[in-house]
């Protein structure tokens, strides 16, 4: 049997109580079945599409079969399943190019017939946003009648938890042999499988408490995510897209952040530990209480960023832009804050015993003691 998947996580599950009808959620619980359609069903009603929330199943002849009379859907050597996508969503196609069922998978929208895209062997992996509408998944048949031994086809479910089980014959009612060929899930389900997801849709994502220690998150869409008390440690997040994203307690200790946005970050009581922050935008970012050490933030933008009672002791501000940053009771001891602008920064009740001001701008600051610092401030509270 070979598997397909284009639909959200409960897919297999969907697959499974479909196929296997009695096998509820527990003792004394009733079945629950789902709504299925095989190759004969698009076969016999070309108006039939698959939707999100049903489970599909062709059955894959060689590519020099002979022509099936009946049911079947597709040229010869293909199979053809029909999709209705009722909203915007983002899914990652994977083949498993160990097995020779499928050598090829072309989606196209129906509307203007465009191809959406194309996986095969040697690029056995997509992720793709499909807009609402019809479209159709066309498998080409990677093996022949020889290599068949006999099968007259082969069964191809659309499934999206490559990890589940795989229904038995007897429950799938055909004598087809059972293998797994193709996976597509959401990233987020990627991620948390495989700790890889580049330049992957995560916006809006509930990550929270995930370990992704490790993880490569290279130059993917994070915005908006749920990350808090997740653990990141030594990740890869170049390039990444952390606007308003909600890493409060996490643990970004020793990851790797070049070129990534912060911006808006809620970044409360995070872990940033031996990290290089280098000149990375972390407007109205919020550091409160966050664990810096061995941080770099040399150029960094905090312009408005929230660090009340953060410690800074020793950290690399050289160049940051503070402008209207709140310090509040902040622990900058020793910090490197050389030509830094901390206009209209608010440092009332700051720590900054040892710190090197030297031609930082001060202008409108809030000094220490609460006095208002004069214009053309640099170096020093005037």
């Amino acid at each position: 049997m070979k598997t397909i998947s284009t639909q959200p996580a409960s897919l297999m599950l969907a697959l499974l109580l479909s196929l296997l009808t009695g096998c509820g959620g527990g003792a004394g619980s009733d079945p629950v079945v789902h709504k299925s359609h095989s190759e004969h069903d698009f076969a016999a009603d070309p108006s039939l599409r698959l939707e999100a929330s049903e489970v599909g199943v062709t059955f894959l002849e060689p590519k020099d079969a002979v022509p099936a009379t009946s049911g079947d859907t597709g040229l010869l050597g293909t199979d053809e399943y029909p999709l209705r996508i009722a909203e915007q969503t983002t899914f990652t196609y994977t083949m498993d190019t160990s097995d020779d069922t499928i050598a090829m998978v072309r989606m196209i929208r129906l509307t203007g017939n465009v191809e959406v895209f194309v996986i095969d062997a040697a690029q056995p992996r997509t992720t793709v946003t499909l807009e609402p509408g019809d479209y159709k998944l066309v498998v080409y048949s990677g093996y022949t009648v020889a290599e068949a031994s006999g099968e007259a086809n082969r069964a191809v479910f659309l499934e999206s938890n490559p990890s589940a089980p795989i229904p038995t014959q007897a429950a799938m009612n055909a004598s087809v042999p059972r293998k797994r060929v193709l996976a597509a899930d959401k990233p987020t389900q990627v991620l948390l499988s495989s700790k890889r997801c580049i330049e992957c849709d995560l916006s809006g994502a509930n990550l929270t408490r995930a370990n992704l220690s490790g993880a490569n998150l290279s130059f993917s869409n994070l915005k908006g995510a749920d990350l808090s008390f997740s653990n990141l440690k030594g990740a890869n997040l170049s390039g990444a897209y952390l606007k308003d994203a909600d890493m409060n307690n996490s643990n970004l200790s020793t990851a790797t952040l070049t070129n990534a946005v912060l911006s808006g970050a809620n970044l409360v009581g995070a872990f940033l530990i031996e990290i290089d922050l280098q000149g990375l935008n972390m407007v109205g970012a919020n550091l409160m209480f966050a664990r810096l050490a061995r941080t770099n933030l040399t150029g960094a933008n905090l312009t408005g960023a929230y660090l009340n009672y953060t410690y800074l002791a020793g950290l690399n501000l050289k160049d940051a832009n503070l402008t209207n940053a709140l310090l509040i009771s902040a622990d900058l001891t020793s910090a490197k804050l050389t030509g830094a602008n901390l206009s209209g920064a608010n440092l009332k009740n700051a720590t900054l015993t040892g710190a090197d001001l030297t031609g930082a701008t001060l202008s409108g600051a809030n000094w220490i003691d609460g006095v208002l610092c004069a214009a053309n401030s640099i170096g020093i509270c005037n």
